[in-house]
């Protein structure tokens, strides 16, 4: 029986009758079988590939398709790819969307998802008849990073890219203070800042240990994009985070020393997700206050974005974040 018969037999099933766009993608997907079969060389020993344009009612057929056991479908990975569809920012690669030897889909799913929700036509690889031992196979190299990407494509040097994406990833704090951002604006974003990243990564590999050096490094980087001038200020105040008192005590270098004395101090968590927006919520706050040269006699946990990074459009994040240290049995 052949995938049309398969498919026009479920049909009889249906009490509602394809539309004319449903009956030309499933000819369509038939075509682009047969063409697989007469091109495909004989005994190739890799996975060989045509090239399929999926329209939204084929991508849509071919979720149909999909083997029952298929991963759990990621929805907000889908609207990031779907984003990047309709910008024209997806550009096919060697990964096919394969059909096994039973005719059900063995991938792709957020790909045809994307594609159905974009409502856009593209071009992807396509493999059919593809066996058990080489469905097995797929996705099974190791996933490159952010970082190795940039550096494969040329923008940075490959012993930069992997430290400037550990400041950008401590700057959302790993989505936790916004929706996730997309790969392209992280990108961009990287490009832009990446002298000033660079230069607070190479102090903080060095500094801040024992204290969350990732939601600091994060914080000092909101702050140096947001308020450039106040370069001179931050440096002093991560000085005295990293060693104590200073030298000579300047106006507000104690609200510093006060934050410092309570993120080393034995009831601060050190660990985890929470143990993050804790510090960067007293943080916050204390930094605020030293940079607009207040004085705290006590360090509280900040009740607002003070450090909003222009991706954060306007994203309202505390809110969020005094809900997730509630849930964890934190005071907020």
């Amino acid at each position: 029986m052949t995938l049309q018969d398969s498919l026009d037999k479920e049909d009889e099933t249906f009490d509602v009758k394809p539309t004319k766009s449903q009956v030309r993608a499933r000819e369509q997907l038939d075509e682009a079988i047969a063409a697989y079969r007469k091109q495909k060389p004989r005994n190739n020993h890799v996975l060989f590939t045509i090239a399929l344009r999926v329209t939204p009612d084929l991508a849509q057929l071919l979720i149909e398709l999909g083997n029952p056991n298929e991963r759990h479908l990621r929805v907000a990975y889908v609207a990031r790819l779907a984003e990047r569809f309709k910008g024209g920012k997806f550009t096919a690669t060697h990964d096919p969307i394969v059909l096994d030897q039973r005719g059900h889909r063995a991938n792709a799913q957020h790909r045809l998802h994307a594609i159905v929700q974009a409502n856009v036509t593209v071009w992807q690889p396509f493999a059919a008849d593809v066996s058990d031992e080489e469905i097995a196979n797929l996705d099974i190299g190791k996933s490159r990073s952010l970082g190795d990407r940039m550096a494969l494509n040329g923008d940075v040097e490959k012993q930069k890219a992997g430290r400037l994406t550990s400041v950008a990833n401590a700057m959302y704090q790993g989505g936790l203070l916004k929706p996730r951002t997309s790969e392209e604006t992280m990108w961009e974003f990287v490009l832009k800042h990446q002298n000033l990243l660079l230069d607070l990564e190479e102090y903080f590999n060095h500094h801040k240990r024992g204290i969350g050096r990732g939601a600091i490094m994060g914080l000092f980087a909101r702050i140096a994009i947001n308020e450039p001038d106040m370069m001179g200020k931050l440096k002093r105040a991560a000085g005295i985070l990293d060693t104590g008192l200073p030298d000579h005590v300047e106006a507000g270098d104690k609200t510093i020393i006060r934050l410092r004395d309570l993120l080393t101090g034995p009831n601060m968590p050190k660990t985890g997700g929470t143990s993050n927006i804790i510090i960067y919520r007293y943080a916050s706050r204390a930094l605020r206050a030293y940079l607009d040269r207040q004085s705290l006699s006590k360090i509280r946990m900040a009740s607002d974005n003070y450090f909003p990074l222009p991706e954060d459009d306007g994203v309202t994040v505390f809110p969020l974040l005094k809900a997730k240290a509630k849930a964890n049995g934190e005071a907020s």
